[in-house]
This record gives structure tokens, sequence and C-alpha cells, in this order.
């Protein structure tokens, strides 16, 4: 005989958890909710630089590390987030479509899916602000274990499983309905839907309300009730998954940040290191540039230009980015082919004046090395001064259990 439900005895339930199974493998894919655009007036954000390549000493783990790209004339970096596109129902296709369509543009894709309403948008004016802004994101989903959403939705997978047993088991009295109701009306407010925005916290907060009232004749029907819970199981199951897509795609960016960033204050910190002992060895007796023999002023020319190419030219995003074009300016000047781009970084006053100056190489070819010692103080001077000033600003204490 066949079942009235038309799903087997516990149907709706296990109908449920396939549905569930296969909503979670589509999400982790990147393939539900596809909304490959980007708006107009981010899409010059896509021709940016990737962050990502400048860490590749890190083998990659996320494809959400791609994320981040850079702008290398400011410095800024810029992230990307998940957002729900507006849409409403085409009356003449009877199809869903994006409100104001002129203003997006359609991402190819190509080989593989890009993620899902993705949009880029600026992240911050350098590395420290866009380091916190991922951390401050995964405050509360990471770890996930311990965050108070992660728990709440848990918790009402739980009850939802306890409920529909419930239902199963026998007659539902109205008091048994009551009490239903007020423990379905607690788990919304410890989950935080009471005032949700997003669209599946909305519909996980009405279905388990609905699950536990009458129906449309007034009546108490297990089935309906039944059907009702597991629609906010799906929901539940698509808003857990979305915390853990978010809490990998800002760990991945977190990593990729702080590495930036250790890289940054590392070449930095080298730097500074190698000009202080060539200061120090300048400043040896005897000081008389004259008895300072022209192959060893040559000897610490050559040693100069290295330093600056091996560990000046990695640092490109604020606020490391002009310090670090300042001081190499300094050491060896600059090249007539990198002018004008270097007038866009430091800005045409600051460029045209830097450019004026003699280099410390240029002094110690002449012979000059009171000058000379000068402009190196000048640069490690400016590099000390940028590592101090952004030193406390944000280090994460953890980022292993990203």
């Amino acid at each position: 005989m066949t079942n009235p439900e038309g799903y087997g005895k516990y149907g709706i339930e296990s109908s449920g958890q396939e549905f569930a199974g296969k909503l979670r493998q589509r999400m982790y894919l990147g393939q539900e909710r596809n909304y490959p655009y980007v708006q107009i007036k981010h899409e010059d954000i896509l021709k940016l630089p990737r962050l990502a390549t400048g860490v590749s000493e890190f083998p990659r783990r996320e494809r959400f590390e791609e994320d981040l790209r850079f702008n290398p004339i400011t410095g800024a970096i810029y992230t990307t987030r998940w957002t729900k596109l507006e849409t409403f129902n085409d009356p003449e296709t009877g199809k869903w479509s994006i409100k104001n369509p002129e203003d997006y543009t359609f991402i190819f894709i190509g080989d593989s899916l890009p993620d899902p309403e993705d949009l880029p948008r600026s992240g911050s004016e350098g590395l420290e602000p866009a380091i916190r802004q991922q951390h401050h994101i995964l405050e509360r989903y990471q770890p996930a274990s311990l965050t108070v959403e992660p728990q709440a939705l848990r918790r009402i997978f739980y009850w939802i499983d306890q409920t529909s047993q419930k239902f199963r088991e026998g007659p539902t009295t109205k008091d048994q309905l009551e009490q239903m109701s007020q423990e379905a009306a607690g788990l919304i407010t410890q989950a935080g839907l009471t005032s949700a925005t997003d669209e599946t916290k909305r519909k996980l907060a009405t279905m388990l309300a609905k699950a536990t009232k009458l129906d449309s004749l007034k009546r108490i029907n297990p089935m309906v009730s039944r059907i009702r819970l597991r629609s906010a199981f799906l929901a539940a199951t698509r808003r857990i998954v979305t915390a853990e897509l978010v809490r990998r795609k800002f760990s991945a960016n977190l990593e990729v940040l702080v590495a930036e960033r250790e890289f940054t204050r590392y070449n930095l910190k080298r730097t500074h290191d190698e000009l202080s002992a060539i200061l120090h060895e300048l400043r040896q007796p005897p000081q008389d540039s004259s008895q300072v023999s022209e192959p060893d002023r040559q000897v610490l020319a050559s040693k100069i230009r290295e330093i600056a190419q091996y560990y000046l030219s990695f640092p490109r995003v604020a606020p490391y980015l002009i310090p670090s074009r300042l001081a190499a300016i300094f050491l060896v000047g600059c090249k007539e082919s990198k002018k004008e781009l270097n007038r866009q970084v430091l800005g045409e006053g600051i460029a045209e004046e830097v450019f004026s100056l003699m280099p410390a190489t240029s002094f110690l070819e002449k012979g000059d090395i009171k000058e000379a010692g000068r402009r190196i103080s000048w640069a490690s001077s400016i590099l000390e001064e940028a590592s101090r000033e952004n030193d406390a600003i944000f280090v994460p204490t953890d980022i292993g259990g990203c």
C-alpha cells in the first residue's frame, strides 16, 4: 500500500536529509545560487593584480585567496564579500531577474566557477586595516564551534529532529503544541533571528514559528508541521554551510595578508639592519674620504644597490609602499623609465623633490663619504619610522585555527 506521504515511513525527514546533503555539496563546490556579476562601479578592480601571487612561498589552500587584489599605485588592498543581489520575478519571462541590470556586468565563467554572489569592494586603504577587517569578520565565525550562531544552529538542528519525532509518535495536544511554540520562539531569539535581514535567516525563523502553529483550517496537522520543520532544516543547513564558507574565505584572506605583512616588514628590517652596518663602517676612523679607497667605495655602492634591489622592491601595499620607494630613491636614485610610476606613487611634488637629490651611491662614487652617510641615514630612518608606526596596529595572536 502506498504511503499517503509518498516518502516512506519517515519520508519527510529522510528526503530533507537527502536534499540537505546535495545542498551542502553544491554550496561547497560554489554551484549554489551562483551569481557571477560585478557592479560596474567596481569593474576595474578585477583588472588589478592579485595579492596572493606575492607570497607564493606558501602553498595555496583555498580558491578564496584569489579574492585579494591591490592597487600598485596607491597600495590600497581590495577584498570581496558575498552579497544578495536584489531580484524580482519578471512578469514577461516568469523568471527571476536582477533589478537594475544596467548597474552590473556579467563575469565570464570560463573553466571555473566564481564565488557565489561575489562583488569586489575596497577593503581598506592599506595592509593593517585589511588584516583587522578580516579578523573582525572571523570573530563571529572562528573557531566555528565556539561562536554564538553555529552553536544556536546546532541546537536548532537537534530541536528539529526531536520535534519531528514527537509529531511522528502520535497525536499532539494543544498544550504540547504550545510548549513546542515556546521552545521555537526561544531558539529564534537565541539564534538572533528575530530581526534578521538575511533571506535564509528570515526563512528559518518563519518555518520554525509556523511548524508549531495550527494549519490554515485551525487544526493540529503533524504532516504540515513536519514539512515546515524540513524547510527549517534546509534553511539551517544553508546558513551553517554559509558560516563555514565565510570562515574559509576570510581565514584564507587573513593568511595571505599576514604573510604579506611579515614578508614586507622582514624586508624593511633587513634593509634597516644592512644600512646600519654600512653606516657603522663609514663612521669608523679615518673619516677623511681621501683615505677610503675607491675599490672600497665601489664595494659599498654595489652592496647598497643589492639591498635596494632585493629588499626594497618587495613592499607594494600601504602603508609600506611609499616609505620603501623613498628609501630606495635616497639610496640609488630613480631610473628615467621608473619616474612616471613613482610620480604617481609619491605624488608629483614629493617625486620631483627627491628626484633632484643625488643618491647615496653617487656620493660614494664621488668620494663624498659624509653626504653618502647622510642619504643612507635618511633612508634608514624612514624605514624604521614606517615599521615603528605600524608595529602594534594589529597582529593576530593565532591564525593556526583558520
